[in-house]
């Protein structure tokens, strides 16, 4: 769960690829600029609904068919933030779908 004092995730877990993850915000999403960046972002993830996040979609289920949604609409989300629509994907591209798919209807 994000910690607003000190803008960290609570850990319980295993941290191969760096040490922090600190990151989980669909905010943080822009920061993914490599493979490691969205390792430590699904761990971010991760620790954020192992800790008791409430996410509109805390099942499997739930979460894949609005990260499908997300995808599917996501020319919308570029739109509406001003920025370019991604040609092919990016890393950051992929986890602003892991981060929404937390909270997309």
């Amino acid at each position: 769960m994000w910690d607003e004092a000190d803008g960290k995730i609570g850990r319980g877990g295993r941290a191969d690829v760096g040490d922090d993850l600190s990151m989980a915000s669909p905010q943080d999403a822009d920061t993914v600029q490599s493979r490691e960046d969205l390792v430590r972002y699904v761990k971010s993830l991760h620790q954020e609904l192992i800790n008791g996040a409430d996410w509109e979609n805390p099942t499997l289920d739930r979460y894949l068919e609005a990260l499908a949604a997300w995808m599917d609409s996501s020319p919308g989300f570029y739109r509406n933030m001003g920025q370019p629509e991604p040609v092919d994907a990016t890393w950051s591209f992929v986890a602003h779908a892991l981060g929404a798919a937390t909270i997309y209807e």
